[in-house]
């Protein structure tokens, strides 16, 4: 897993449409834009608009998307190093307020889980079939500031190789995710997602300390 500015010519207030993305921009952000509104097409529709497709959602000309990204494959690499960002972001914010290595280890792993849960689609997009993280260098840098999250995780716990660690916590917690988000459960296995999201995440905390 791996965490410019041309010319705008858009106008500043662009117009109302459904599902587009109305804030103000200036010269420098469009790409954000851009992006922002291809985020909220998947979020929406479960794939990345085309490129003349985000133009309209983001009220620029349809050739404004091409000084910023080369294809839409370009642009689906940008909007998975979004996702990914998302991720590390969510791990982040649900280890603040403790000191306890355990305890904050044990609050980012079930903050990866959620987030793949309550973003299938982006979740999806990051890691299923025509995932750019392997091709594209800014979805690679992403996933891989949010896999350092682990790794420093796995270091807290000075286990002998910590990306090791990291890796086999991540595979568990991509394997909870994939499962999860399909009701999948093998007969014999309760249907209770909080407890099982539990188990895995203690689980994957004794990888991280090296059990």
């Amino acid at each position: 897993m791996a965490i410019g500015s041309p010319t705008c010519d858009a106008q500043a207030h662009p117009v109302e449409m459904p599902g587009k993305v109305n804030r103000p921009y200036h010269h420098g952000n469009l790409r954000d834009t851009l992006v922002d509104a291809a985020l909220a097409a998947v979020d929406r529709d479960g794939k990345v608009p085309s490129l003349r497709a985000v133009a309209a959602l983001a009220g620029v000309s349809h050739n404004a998307p091409y000084r910023h990204f080369g294809n839409q494959a370009d642009l689906l690499g940008h909007v998975a190093a979004r996702c990914f960002t998302g991720l590390a972001r969510a791990v982040g914010e649900a280890t603040v307020g403790t000191d306890n290595p355990v305890e904050r280890a044990r609050a980012g792993l079930a903050a990866y889980i959620r987030y793949g849960l309550e973003h299938p689609t982006r979740y999806q997009l990051m890691f299923g079939g025509t995932s750019p993280l392997a091709a594209h260098a800014t979805a690679r840098d992403a996933g891989g500031e949010a896999f350092e999250l682990l790794v420093a995780g796995a270091r807290r716990f000075e286990v002998e190789d910590p990306y090791a660690a990291a890796f086999r916590a991540f595979v568990m917690l991509h394997g909870a995710v994939d499962l999860l988000r399909y009701g999948y459960y093998p007969p014999g296995v309760p249907e209770d997602r909080d407890n099982t999201i539990a188990q895995i995440v203690d689980s994957a905390l004794g990888v991280l300390r090296g059990y």
